[in-house]
């Protein structure tokens, strides 16, 4: 029994923590794909795409921020988009 509550906290404390790390870098992937789709099509995308993609790892010695992160990703993406 102690052991089914255990892992059912785990399981909520995955489940609640895995939107909080990522929003900073949603945020910023949300941006930059606006930006990079307006810069090509010149007109923000309607609708604006509510999912961001996966986090991928940070590389060794990455100084940037999660912010910066998903604003790059999301300009490249945008522009892959607006360009089509």
């Amino acid at each position: 029994m102690r052991l089914k509550k255990t892992m059912l906290m785990l399981v909520f404390s995955l489940a609640a923590a895995g939107p909080a790390m990522a929003d900073d870098f949603c945020t910023g992937w949300k941006q930059g794909y606006g930006d990079g789709y307006a810069q090509v099509a010149g007109a923000p995308p309607t609708p604006m795409p509510m999912l961001c993609p996966k986090k991928k790892p940070r590389k060794d010695g990455e100084k940037r921020t999660d912010y910066e992160l998903g604003y790059d990703r999301g300009l490249k993406d945008g522009i892959r988009d607006g360009s089509r």
